[in-house]
C-alpha cells in the first residue's frame, strides 16, 4: 500500500468517525434531559480517542488556541419531558 493511499484511507476513517459522533450528537434522544446528557457524555469520551486517532495519523496537533473547549450546560427540561411535535 503507498503512502498517497494509506494517508487516504486515514483520512477517510477520520471523516467517518466524525459523520457517526454528529450523528449521534444531532439525532440522539433529544426530546429528553438525561438522553441529552447521554449524548453530551458519549461525545466527551470520544475526544481522546480522535486524539489518539491524530497522533497514529501524523497529523500536526492544533495550536492551543484551536483546541475544542466543552461546556456541559444544564438542560432546560425534565427527564420525562414529553417529545415535542415538530
Amino acid at each position: 500500500m503507498s503512502v498517497d493511499t494509506t494517508e487516504r484511507d486515514a483520512s477517510r476513517a477520520l471523516q467517518a468517525l466524525h459523520a457517526a459522533t454528529w450523528f449521534a450528537l444531532c439525532e440522539g434522544d433529544r426530546y429528553s434531559a438525561l438522553g441529552r446528557r447521554a449524548v453530551a457524555n458519549s461525545f466527551y469520551n470520544l475526544l481522546p480517542l480522535l486524539a489518539e486517532v491524530r497522533k497514529a495519523m501524523g497529523a500536526p496537533l492544533p495550536a492551543a488556541a484551536d483546541v475544542l473547549q466543552l461546556q456541559v450546560l444544564e438542560a432546560s427540561g425534565s427527564a420525562n419531558d414529553e417529545p415535542r411535535d415538530g
